[in-house]
């Protein structure tokens, strides 16, 4: 994980009473596919979303960014895809994904975008 990454998530959840468990670069790519997907380092490294948080309710998918921008969207659209295929169907899991981009700065052309994906933006300073 980048060191920006890093000192952008511990702002985040300094002084947050987290409900669950939190993980950092949680890979996408379950274990029963990593010895075919370590054929191709990069294909499993951009599988990884920057944090989860989940617990009994919800599974929390957060991409950053230091800037709002197409990429965390794109990113974060997939990682729902792969989340729910490798590991809510397989265990009947009915949990909601919730999808948020963490960002020291927004652009207000893009934001609306992600809201009607449902995908929430938060301003980390």
């Amino acid at each position: 994980m980048k060191k920006f990454e890093e000192q952008t998530i511990d702002k985040f959840l300094k002084g947050k009473k987290i409900d669950g468990t939190i993980k950092k670069e949680f890979s996408l790519i379950p274990k029963r596919n990593k010895e075919e997907a370590s054929l191709n380092l990069e294909r499993v490294k951009s599988k990884r979303a920057d944090l989860l948080i989940e617990n009994k309710n919800r599974i929390e998918i957060y991409e950053v960014k230091t800037k709002l921008n197409a990429d965390a969207l794109g990113k974060l659209i997939i990682y729902k895809y792969l989340y729910n295929q490798n590991f809510q169907v397989p265990n009947d899991d009915k949990r909601p994904i919730i999808l948020r981009v963490l960002c020291e700065e927004t652009d207000p052309e893009i934001e609306p975008i992600f809201k009607l994906f449902g995908i929430d933006v938060i301003v980390v300073s």
